[in-house]
């Protein structure tokens, strides 16, 4: 059975979800409709909108937004981050279509967000949902992140709007070029002397730009959590490598966070 069809079965068969999705929505049932919709691409090309209790909004026009909203807004997968500044500056690697920048607006609605998502379509539905939630204190720059400035290859996931990556065995053979900039360039261009937190979800790009941090930037970038890809490179190493710049390591919801505090 495809990821797809048996997260969608899953979904749709666990009763108790219901409630999770209430407390979030105005009306749940898009959430469940748009699983039905969504599933075959092409099935039904129109968005749908999940209105959010808060006031926000998430426009779904692919299946994988369904399951990228639940891992934000019901799972609370960025819920705890250790943030203790009452305006903090966060830093967003892999930004996707904007949940996380909506999510982390209704959380901490001070915060200044650079948000950098190479892939034009996903950038464009970042900007998108930028404008319908009115978000401000957000920079959403089109470029890519790596460990060299330049450009490289991003290639696109057929079939799943958070898979591109700079590694065609995560996605597939199809690419873009893209343009890159490096966290020390990041530091320098926004005159940047502390990053609250450092959020990183790139499909393996984050060991290369990981790898690139040294002391200095290290005493920059007080927290990360990093979404790890299994299999890529040896996270083991990785989070050895940022322990021996300072970091505390530990893991929530899957992802891995790095912390100076």
């Amino acid at each position: 059975m495809s990821f797809r069809l048996n997260w969608a079965v899953k979904q749709l068969t666990n009763l108790k979800g219901f409630s999770a999705h209430k407390a979030v929505l105005k009306s749940p049932w898009v959430f469940y409709l748009g699983i039905l919709l969504k599933l075959l691409p092409g099935l039904y090309r129109k968005p749908l909108n999940l209105d959010l209790k808060n006031g926000g909004s998430i426009r779904i026009k692919e299946f994988m937004s369904l399951y990228i909203y639940k891992e934000i807004f019901v799972d609370g997968c960025y819920d705890n981050l250790p943030i203790k500044s009452n305006k903090p500056l966060v830093i967003e690697i892999g930004a996707n279509t904007g949940l996380f920048v909506l999510r982390a607006k209704s959380i901490y609605p001070d915060a200044e967000i650079i948000s950098f998502e190479p892939y034009p379509p996903n950038y464009n539905a970042l900007l998108e949902t930028i404008e319908i939630n009115n978000i401000e204190n957000i920079k959403p720059i089109n470029k890519a992140v790596a460990g060299e400035s330049g450009k490289l290859k991003l290639y696109v996931h057929p079939k799943n709007i958070g898979g591109h990556s700079i590694f065609s065995k995560n996605a597939g053979d199809n690419y873009v070029e893209v343009e890159t900039t490096t966290i020390k360039s990041i530091l320098s261009d926004y005159n940047i002397s502390v990053c609250d937190v450092l959020k990183l979800d790139c499909e393996g790009a984050e060991y290369p730009i990981l790898r690139s941090f040294t002391k200095e930037i290290a005493n920059k970038v007080r927290n990360i959590i990093y979404e790890p890809t299994y299999g890529q490179y040896s996270v083991e190493e990785l989070n050895l490598y940022l322990k021996e710049l300072g970091y505390n390591i530990s893991s929530q919801n899957g992802l891995i966070a790095a912390s100076m505090e």
